[in-house]
């Protein structure tokens, strides 16, 4: 069955497939609680001024094929974690062209559980994110987010991908950040700029999640952790993923740094390299 109108065709699929048939300008498209499934079937996909999709209530997306555009003041995908189940969000081959963040999910409630697979995602709002993913340290392991980006996928933002209580896995991809670096407290946003890869938090909240980095991966901007009690990375992720100031990976766990002296202001975990350092300064 075809149709004249997008959002009928929506409202009319009942599960199954919409494959589009032309450049379509659209208006909000939501996902309430239902599963919608998109083939933009090599077309484009517009929204003036505002998000393409409104995601909520544990609603399932799933879009493939095609390019995604946003030109408004809100994030192409909003995903609102307001409901009592997971949203879900699923790329694949798509290219999405956004000025007011790629993927954003404003993590009230609940996580999401994202997937990018063979999808470019181009963000260039100044100081935002190709892909936002927010949530709350009081969630039980069962809310939290997930972040799979795979098969060649490239995200390029001010910072490319940060999240919040989210465990990430990078396989085979580019992370490419277009801003200098700067980090702050948020606890209403992304707190950082100029990352590839940045694992976040709260404020004064723990950081809490995992980074696993599978195959080749090009983090352009580099890739860090806020600091806090539970992340967990890969060996390989070690060697990419910048610990905080007083902090180390200990077998891919973050861990504090265990000081034993100092000399002036800088603290060693060897009392041996603090005499060493010493150069006539007090240990």
């Amino acid at each position: 069955t075809k149709y004249e109108s997008l959002q009928t065709a929506i409202d009319e699929a009942n599960g199954q497939t919409v494959t589009l048939l032309a450049d379509v300008t659209t208006a909000l498209i939501r996902v309430n609680g239902i599963e919608l499934t998109i083939d933009l079937g090599g077309k484009t996909l517009t929204r003036e001024g505002n998000s393409i999709f409104y995601i909520t209530n544990g609603g399932k997306l799933t879009v493939t094929n095609g390019k995604l555009v946003s030109t408004g003041g809100n994030a192409a995908i909003y995903s609102d974690g307001n409901g009592a189940v997971k949203n879900a969000i699923t790329l694949n081959g798509v290219t999405l062209n956004s000025n007011y963040y790629g993927v954003y999910h404003n993590g009230n409630y609940y996580g999401v559980d994202v997937k990018i697979i063979n999808t470019t995602i181009i963000d260039t709002l100044a100081d935002g994110a190709g892909v936002f993913l927010s949530g709350s340290a009081a969630w039980g392991a069962e809310k939290q987010s997930t972040l799979t980006i795979s098969e060649n996928s490239t995200i390029k933002g001010a910072t490319a991908v940060e999240v919040k209580y989210t465990n990430v896995t990078v396989e085979n991809s580019t992370l490419v950040a277009t801003a200098e670096k700067s980090v702050k407290d948020n606890s209403n946003g992304n707190c950082t700029t100029g990352y590839a890869l940045a694992l976040t938090n709260n404020g004064k909240n723990a950081t809490i999640g995992s980074i696993t980095l599978n195959g080749t991966n090009t983090l352009t901007g580099g890739a860090m952790v806020k600091a806090g009690s539970t992340v967990n990375v890969t060996t390989n992720a070690a060697e990419q993923v910048e610990a905080p100031a007083d902090y180390k990976w200990v077998n891919g766990v973050l861990t504090a740094k265990d000081y034993v002296a100092q000399v002036g202001e800088t603290k060693y975990e060897s009392l041996q390299t603090a005499i060493d350092e010493a150069n006539g300064q007090t240990v």
